[in-house]
C-alpha cells in the first residue's frame, strides 16, 4: 500500500454515506411474496462504491452495519439490532460490504483514480 493512512476527509466522506444509506433504508417497497422489501438502502451503496475509493466505501457500510447492529434504526423500515443482520435481510446486509467494494473498484479509472468529481 502507498499510503494506508486514512485523512479526516476520507473519514467524514464515509460517514456521510453510511448516513445516505442509513436515511435511504427508510424508503421501502414491501413485496407481498417475500419477507424482503425493495429498499432504497442499495442506492447508497452504489453511491458510496462510485463516490469513494474502495477502502472507504467499504469502511461506510461497515459504519452503516455497526450503527444498526448497536440499535440505531438504519435498516430497511426502522429496523435494527443483531437479529435483522441474522434474519432473511441479514445476507443482503453483509453483501453491502462486497457491493461496495467492487462497485468502487470497477469505477476506479485504470491509475486507480477515481472519476472526476
Amino acid at each position: 500500500m502507498k499510503n494506508s493512512k486514512i485523512t479526516i476527509r476520507e473519514m467524514s466522506r464515509s460517514a456521510i454515506f453510511a448516513a445516505i444509506t442509513g436515511i435511504l433504508a427508510f424508503v421501502i417497497i414491501p413485496l407481498p411474496f417475500s419477507p424482503v422489501p425493495v429498499s432504497g438502502q442499495t442506492l447508497g451503496v452504489m453511491l458510496a462504491g462510485v463516490y469513494l475509493l474502495p477502502r472507504n466505501a467499504v469502511m461506510s457500510q461497515v459504519i452503516y452495519i455497526l450503527l444498526g447492529l448497536i440499535g440505531v434504526p438504519v435498516f430497511a423500515g426502522g429496523s435494527s439490532g443483531p437479529g435483522v443482520l441474522l434474519g432473511p435481510t441479514g445476507g443482503f446486509i453483509w453483501g453491502f460490504l462486497l457491493s461496495a467494494y467492487f462497485i468502487s473498484k470497477f469505477t476506479t479509472q485504470g491509475s486507480g483514480k477515481k472519476f472526476k468529481r
